[in-house]
């Protein structure tokens, strides 16, 4: 662009038809010099016969666009290694990489039967016993058991791993809870505080959240000696879910009242101690922050948020690792979907129709993906299902239960995670590693039960959890 030939152009340098002989130069030579210099300089002319030059002049074409074989020039450009390819979509192995025995486990979607330690260790409810399976070396050990002689016997209900790895806290049906330490092994603390059946548990540091099926929530401090420290009426029906927010500053809690309910943690203290709040359940809205419902002794229940979309019982309950605020929840059989809350905010920020009862939930430490777990029929009947987030589209469907999936547990790594099913076998999935060796490593654990008949190596027909590791 010739910024000086236009600016001279626009104040009327060009202007032949003026009938005025007053130029605005100093002299009237210099003046019809300076023209023709400008003109010669853009259109090779020179005075009065050059033409009026263009502010923008292209004197060379141009290129023509090559072709190579048909293929044009845009085709080559998006083709060329300069610039990346589209992420192919990730390979998902569908295959178990273990399959076990777990006969005598009980068949309660209200109960959390497995949990996995950050040592590796997978605790297993089976019945009246506790079994702690080694993933490592793939060997089993009976931890506990509460067989009597009573034809009342009681049995174990739920099992949960403290953060350090080396504390597993275990229900029992009688309401009693039991902490053991896992490396000695012993038994090292009994915590009463509940009067109905414990169905879920959650750790963060060195405090157990518990919560029954008369809808109690009790938190304990499992380094005092009066270990309560809080109490309160959390749902009108039992408590299927908890989880703690990785930050710790928040509770999550599902019920069989189809409610989900945010706690405030910063309230939960002392002062609350054996206080029994009572809860109005006519109120099924949803409430913000300062709307929570209050107990009898006038102490307010630390309630966030209350979420009412759910139209079944909610157990399944994930904190999103990438965001601090997002929360994942799952239906039951009739409701049958699963919900993203932000915990901030309070609103719904996604939805999507599982069409199968969820029972759990567990979100990738590396990718933007959430693994469901499912129960009762549906097209997701009895299955895992990986899904992308926020799009929710499904990668890939891990079959192989013939029952419905009771409860789940991930891994420490993040990739791997095991679920048990009313069919009495537990599975560990890989549902978010997308390493060759992985694949590979799994298609050779299949063929290798396929040999076997199904049975775990060293293992007999009919051997169960235990024996087909440790005989």
């Amino acid at each position: 662009m010739k910024m000086d030939v236009s600016g001279f152009a626009i104040r009327g340098g060009f202007d032949k038809t003026s009938t005025s002989k007053k130029l605005i130069s100093p002299t009237g030579s210099y003046r019809k010099r300076l023209e023709g210099l400008m003109a010669r300089c853009v259109e090779g002319g020179e005075g009065d016969s050059a033409r009026k030059p263009r502010v923008l002049s292209f004197k060379v074409k141009a290129p023509a666009a090559e072709s190579d074989n048909g293929v044009d020039s845009t085709t080559k450009i998006a083709n060329s290694s300069d610039v990346p390819a589209r992420r192919p979509p990730r390979a998902v192995s569908q295959v178990a990489e273990k399959v076990l025995d777990a006969p005598g486990v009980v068949d309660d979607y209200y109960l959390q039967m497995i949990d996995w330690s950050n040592s590796n260790l997978i605790a297993v409810a089976l019945g009246t016993s506790v079994f702690i399976w080694n993933a490592e070396n793939e060997e089993s050990v009976e931890l506990m058991s509460v067989l009597t002689e009573d034809e009342q016997s009681p049995y174990v209900t739920g099992v949960s791993w403290a953060p350090d790895g080396v504390h597993l806290a275990i229900a029992i049906s009688n309401s009693e809870i039991q902490v053991w330490n896992v490396s000695i092994p012993q038994q090292v603390r009994t915590f009463k505080g509940h009067s109905a059946v414990i169905g879920a548990m959650d750790w963060y540091k060195t405090i157990l959240s518990t919560g029954d099926h008369a809808g109690t929530i009790v938190n304990h401090d499992v380094r005092a000696r009066e270990h309560i420290i809080a109490r309160f009426k959390a749902h009108r029906d039992g408590v299927c879910g908890l989880k703690w927010a990785v930050t710790g500053r928040q509770l999550a809690s599902g019920g069989d009242d189809n409610l989900v309910h945010i706690w405030d943690a910063a309230s939960m203290s002392s002062s609350q101690a054996s206080k029994a709040n009572s809860h109005d359940g006519a109120d099924r809205r949803r409430s913000s922050v300062g709307s929570a419902a209050s107990s009898a002794t006038g102490v307010p229940v630390p309630l966030l948020h209350r979420f009412a979309e759910h139209r079944g019982a909610v157990k399944a309950l994930a904190w999103c690792p990438f965001q601090s605020h997002l929360l994942a929840t799952g239906g039951g059989s009739t409701d049958c979907t699963i919900r993203f809350w932000n915990t901030r905010t309070g609103a719904c920020v996604n939805s999507v129709d599982a069409e199968s009862q969820v029972t759990g939930l567990h979100w990738s430490k590396k990718e933007r993906e959430i693994v469901s777990a499912h129960g009762y029929e549906g097209a997701n009947k009895n299955q895992l299902v990986v899904s992308k987030y926020p799009s929710l589209v499904p990668l890939a469907r891990l079959k192989g239960h013939s029952g419905r999936v009771l409860s789940t547990a991930q891994a420490p790594d993040g990739d791997t995670v095991a679920s048990i099913s009313a069919d009495e076998s537990l599975r560990i999935w890989r549902p978010f590693n997308s390493d060759r060796a992985s694949r590979t490593a799994a298609a050779g654990s299949k063929s290798r039960r396929e040999s076997q008949g199904g049975k775990m190596a060293g293992g007999a027909s009919g051997d169960g959890f235990v024996k087909s590791h440790i005989r």
